[in-house]
């Protein structure tokens, strides 16, 4: 029986057993496979060091271990449809590895290998077999003479023991440790046969561990021939070592993934089963370890490249969530129960916790929008294919879903399955084939055939000689005319060296001149090319014929200057963008990280991982802290350091970009402060000496690019105080507009530069027809109101008539002045007392309270015995309410009255006591 290790032993005790073989302990690459052209994300352990086997070698590697974060969801290497239905796929998995750079060979590694397998992991050496190539005669004998392996248990292979990087480039042989997990008979010859033994598809024998001894190439003409260097690659798959340690059937059994799949089973109320009926909590586990370390190491849903994957990947899950009656957004549901499994290894997992929990919800949310609308459009199809017997789904529908509403083709085929209809597969893929041709061509543009013509004499490399001076003497050593927009001549030139810093690292490259006895380039862009900067320079004024170059020494040198006024604000912002990711982290949290960034001159964005839009408190906060940092002035500290130096320091990076073993590393603080920096970074580009010389800076958006990303637009130095200046003025111009006195001198003209004024002008003026349309409006429906409210006059026995009417149902406005004013018009030359009033809406735990607000009017030939303030005062006390008012008309109001039928009895009052008049409310 194998002693039983937990995943986070199994790991831990393989790299301490290479680190004790003097190995250089790593941590994992980021599985995001940033400099790597060929793929989107990490498909292999040895991925990221694939730059140190072709012999770019920085920092010096020769013994190496790590755990490697792996995704295979694209491309070549793609198991997302076998994850969960076999035993051993998955999308995201570890590579436990240790390599060799021109140090150890085959014998340490054989020697090694079979120590970790056998004494540290005690696995049985009776159910372990290796193969080897079968011409790799050395090898077979070091496993025979360097273990204690059975010799019949040394199996011959042919292709499956030669690996290759890709068609050319580095190759060799290779030797694999398969393990019986049935633990049959040790006598047992299965593991000879070719379908049911080692390297078959049966399942019995599984490979746990594969050492690629690499020490060929292979040429462009097939050939093969030995490399100057021999390096050892070697890769052990974490999750499968794991089942087989455990005691497992497969790795969805293990700690890895248990915890999930038991949450799992809690949220649909199911236990879950082994086989077919457990795959779709296998493939939810599965992705969702795939996409939350995507997120961690900075991917976003997206609609292209890495994230589409990452939103195929969750679509998928969802998808068989569905199947197990979860139709609301659930996998962040799950999230702890898997950080719980690998957050101590990987603690971005988390740092990013709330910004991942976020935008996986946020995405679920989305697509449940998208499966309601998908489904509605295919059951549609389905049932016209049913209605017309057709017995194949179109293609192009099932591009249509796909395209318009990203609606999974495995789904449309499935439930067109279900309603006994096939899918047309070519007609869907021409579809999509035609849109990646449409695609393609619309991302066509204009190249320049002009070729390079070199200088004898010179290297191609240019030397950046900008971080200290903006004026050099150099010398050409390439050139070529290109095509320009312009009339003018231009040229791409590249120098031996250069003050001119290229467009890199989100900073835009510099501007200015080349001068020389012949004539004067503007250069309008600087870029890298290869270990080389181009320049490119529009002639603005020469003495010779520039555009014809007969003559080398035209163009040979130049005193090239670089524009002081755009490299210093350049400068600021870039330095400004260093301080905005330290405020945002100091306010928002350590979840955000840098995903991307630009600046030059004129302005700068920062985009960066945050779960939801930054409230108005919090930009002014980040605004603030940022212009803190400017006023106290720190100095700008520039030093070289080890990567891992770097690191320990804390000094923030890009973790999806690669670092020399020797990076630059700029502070802004206090070197002689006890108090932390302000900002720490990893960073190539040109920068102030001072906070101070940012000036200013003034945030101007926020929004969101991407799910789970934002965006920062921001202005430093000089643009940052336009910008205020701009905004103080237009502040200006809106007061005036509200200033009787000086609004008629503020014209439109005057506002044309200042929208937001220009709109408040407009909004004044619509303003302005809107009161007089309602003034017009509340006349004509006062005036009804009012006729219909004469006719419910009644003649008292004192000879004059009396209006008692709650007006509360029949005016869609409060009564005012107005209404007052229309009113006693009205009745002015009646013989006629008016009292009317208005109730408040009462709330629902008071049906029965009110607020009222009554109004008395009193014709002109009753005003010597009645006057309508001293009339509406008395009415009105009896609820304690108060009034007053002229005598011919007057308002009042009671608070909170309690009345069952209020309306009948004021009414009741009120005629009583009109009907008899005594002191002291008449006249």
């Amino acid at each position: 029986m194998i002693p039983y290790m937990s995943s986070q032993q199994i790991r831990q005790a393989f790299v301490d057993f290479y680190h004790s073989k003097q190995h250089k302990i790593i941590p994992s690459f980021p599985v995001v496979a940033h400099h790597d052209p060929t793929t989107l994300f990490v498909n292999s352990g040895m991925m990221p060091l694939k730059g140190v086997f072709l012999g770019q070698n920085p920092k010096g590697y020769q013994r190496v271990c790590n755990s490697q974060k792996v995704l295979r969801v694209s491309g070549k290497h793609n198991d997302l449809d076998e994850v969960g239905r076999d035993d051993y796929h998955h999308t995201f998995f570890e590579m436990l590895g240790h390599w060799s750079f021109g140090d150890y060979f085959k014998k340490d590694t054989i020697r090694w290998g079979w120590e970790l397998l056998t004494t540290v992991y005690q696995l049985p050496k009776e159910h372990l077999y290796v193969t080897v190539h079968h011409k790799d005669l050395e090898t077979r004998t070091l496993w025979l003479h360097e273990t204690d392996i059975d010799p019949d248990h040394v199996l011959n292979f042919t292709t499956d023991n030669f690996w290759t990087m890709g068609p050319t480039g580095p190759c060799g042989f290779c030797s694999e440790v398969h393990i019986d997990k049935d633990f049959g008979p040790p006598n047992d010859q299965t593991y000879r046969s070719p379908t049911l033994g080692v390297n078959s598809d049966y399942g019995r024998f599984i490979e746990i561990i594969n050492f690629v001894f690499m020490d060929s190439t292979r040429n462009n003409d097939g050939t093969i021939t030995a490399l100057n260097q021999k390096n050892i690659d070697t890769g052990a798959g974490f999750e499968r070592l794991c089942s087989i340690i455990q005691n497992q059937p497969s790795a969805y059994e293990t700690d890895l993934f248990e915890p999930i799949i038991t949450k799992l089973t809690l949220l649909t109320g199911a236990p879950y089963k082994a086989g077919p009926e457990g795959a779709p909590y296998r493939i939810i586990a599965d992705h969702l370890r795939a996409v939350s370390i995507g997120l961690a190491d900075g991917v976003s849903f997206d609609r292209v490249g890495r994230g589409y994957v990452l939103r195929r990947i969750l679509r998928r899950a969802q998808r068989f969530g569905y199947e197990l009656g979860l139709t609301s957004p659930f996998m962040a549901q799950l999230y702890d129960s898997f950080v719980a499994t690998l957050g101590e290894q990987y603690p971005e997992l988390h740092t990013h916790s709330k910004l991942i929990k976020t935008a996986i919800t946020a995405e679920e949310t989305q697509f449940a929008k998208t499966l309601t609308t998908g489904l509605e459009r295919l059951h549609a199809e389905i049932n016209l294919c049913v209605k017309q017997k057709r017995t194949v789904l179109s293609g192009k529908v099932a591009f249509h879903l796909h395209d318009t509403y990203g609606f999974p083709m495995d789904l449309t085929q499935q439930i067109a399955a279900e309603h006994g209809l096939q899918c047309d597969h070519n007609e869907f893929n021409q579809a999509m084939t035609a849109q990646k041709t449409r695609a393609q061509a619309a991302q066509k543009f204009y190249t320049d055939n002009n070729e390079w013509q070199d200088i004898d004499g010179h290297t191609l490399n240019s030397v950046f000689r900008g971080y200290h001076t903006l004026k050099l003497q150099v010398n050409t050593t390439r050139f070529r005319r290109v095509a320009n927009s312009s009339t003018r001549v231009c040229y791409e030139f590249i120098f031996d060296q250069t003050p001119f810093y290229p467009t890199s690292g989100g900073q835009l490259g510099d501007q200015g001149t080349l001068t020389n006895a012949q004539g004067v380039f503007r250069v309008t862009a600087t870029t890298k090319h290869a270990d080389g900067i181009i320049h490119r320079g529009e002639l603005v004024q020469s003495q010779q014929k520039f555009h014809n170059l007969h003559d080398i020494e035209l163009i040979k040198s130049f005193n090239a200057e670089v524009d002081p006024i755009i490299r210093q604000a350049t400068a600021r912002h870039h330095s400004a963008t260093h301080l905005l990711h330290s405020a945002l982290r100091e306010t928002l949290g350590p979840h955000v990280t840098q995903r991307g960034a630009y600046c030059d001159h004129q302005s700068l964005r920062f985009d960066f991982s945050h779960p939801q839009a930054l409230s108005n408190t919090e930009l002014a906060a980040i605004e603030s802290w940022v212009n803190n940092v400017i006023l106290t002035g720190y100095p700008v500290i520039v030093t070289t350091e080890d990567f891992e130096t770097a690191q320990a320091q804390g000094a923030l990076y890009m973790n999806t970009e690669a670092y020399d073993s020797q990076v630059r590393v700029l502070t802004m603080g206090d070197p002689t402060s006890d108090q932390p920096y302000a900002s720490k970074e990893l960073c190539g580009g040109t920068h102030v000496n001072s906070t101070a010389e940012i000036g200013l800076f003034a945030i101007t958006a926020e929004n969101s690019i991407a799910s789970g990303t934002r965006r920062i637009t921001a202005l430093a130095g000089t643009p940052a105080r336009e910008w205020y200046r701009h905004r103080h003025q237009e502040l200006s111009y809106i007061h005036h507009l509200f200033d009787k006195t000086q609004s008629s001198a503020v014209t439109t003209d005057s506002l044309s530069a200042y929208p937001t004024a220009l709109k408040v002008r407009e909004l004044q003026t619509q303003l302005k027809q809107m009161s007089r349309q309602i003034t017009q409006l509340r006349a004509l429906e006062i005036n009804s109101l009012i006729s219909t409210i004469m006719q419910t006059k009644i003649t008292t026995e004192y000879g004059f008539d009396l209006i008692c009417h709650d007006i509360s149902d029949q005016l869609s406005h409060d009564p005012d002045t107005a209404f007052l004013e229309a009113l006693g018009h009205h009745i002015a030359k009646d013989h006629l007392i008016a009292v009317l009033w208005h109730r408040s809406c009462p709330t629902e735990s008071t049906p029965n309270v009110y607020n009222l607000q009554f109004f008395t009017a009193v014709s002109k030939n009753l005003q010597p015995q009645w006057h309508a303030g001293k009339l509406i005062s008395h009415l009105i006390a009896r609820w304690q309410g108060k009034g007053g008012g002229r005598p011919d008309r007057a308002q009042g109001g009671a608070r909170q009255i309690t009345l069952d039928d209020h309306g009948k009895n004021i009414a009741n009052q009120l005629i009583s006591v009109l009907n008899n008049p005594t002191p002291p409310y008449s006249n």
